[in-house]
């Protein structure tokens, strides 16, 4: 297993995945949400996730908090810990499983975290870019099409030096 993850170290390393896993205290994680609704999220307010999961297992009695980010561990977790709505997200998920004391004590939730840490064995995506990058895309091609349908805009898009952003946007 060591040598698989030595292959795909070189491939992996913009992109780090990170696992934590906890037992719930009280009864399922479904049922209690039903009675107390896990708060609005901005996932914008870290600039470095990528995607973030919580995944109900062995019949709603344990619970992952799977996550993938930019760059290294140590930046996301200071991200992770000085951005108000993700601890918000985290706490209100984590406050029935075992073990967690909750906010507002900062260092007994990074323990919380890091005693559950596993570090995935691989990950992969179908897309290259950092999250900073990839947004900046979709911005960019948010304004390209605004272009696109402005009619004032048909004579400088016949312009020869468009035409391989154009050939991108037909397809």
């Amino acid at each position: 297993m060591a040598d698989a993850r030595a292959r795909l170290a070189p491939a992996l390393s913009s992109w780090a995945p990170a696992i934590a896993i906890a037992a719930l205290a009280f009864g399922t994680l479904a049922s209690l949400i039903n009675r107390h609704p896990v708060p609005d999220f901005d996932i914008y307010a870290l600039g470095n996730l990528d995607t973030l999961r919580f995944v109900l297992f062995d019949n709603d009695t344990r619970l992952a908090f799977i996550t993938s980010f930019d760059g290294p561990w140590d930046s996301y977790m200071e991200d992770f810990f000085t951005s108000g709505t993700t601890l918000q997200l985290f706490d209100a998920a984590f406050q029935y499983v075992e073990g967690y004391s909750g906010l507002p004590d900062l260092a007994a939730v990074k323990s919380f975290i890091l005693s559950g840490q596993v570090t995935g064995a691989a990950y992969a995506r179908n897309y290259g870019g950092t999250v900073k990058e990839i947004r900046k895309a979709q911005l960019v091609n948010a304004a390209f099409q605004q272009v696109l349908e402005n009619p004032a805009a048909a004579e400088a898009l016949q312009h020869p030096a468009l035409k391989p952003l154009l050939d991108v946007a037909a397809d």
